[in-house]
């Protein structure tokens, strides 16, 4: 698989989505939260240290918020799928923050 197989927001274009990405994690495509990032992705999957991917996965969530949004606005997505694609970053950068572990 190519490690960009997910980069593609298809959620903003299909009608309805059903899943939230196309390869799963944990056995679900959908709902996903800190702990399947965190806990079974990073650290059970691939090995990697607990606190180190919590450090990067704090970075990743603060640049999705800030830096992302400029990046969406530059895109040749039409100003609908732009509001989308912002929309949902916000509620899934919303998700994953309410479960952050202090």
């Amino acid at each position: 698989m190519s490690p960009s197989y997910d980069l593609l927001n298809s959620s903003i274009v299909l009608k309805n989505p059903q899943e939230e990405t196309a390869l799963p994690i944990r056995g679900r495509k959908r709902n996903l939260n800190w702990g399947d990032l965190l806990d079974y992705l990073a650290v059970e999957r691939c090995g990697l240290q607990t606190e180190l991917m919590r450090t990067d996965l704090e970075k990743l969530l603060l640049r999705a918020e800030s830096e992302w949004p400029f990046w969406i606005r530059c895109s040749f997505l039409s100003e609908p799928k732009r509001e989308a694609y912002l929309h949902l970053v916000r509620e899934r950068v919303a998700r994953l923050r309410s479960q952050v572990a202090p």
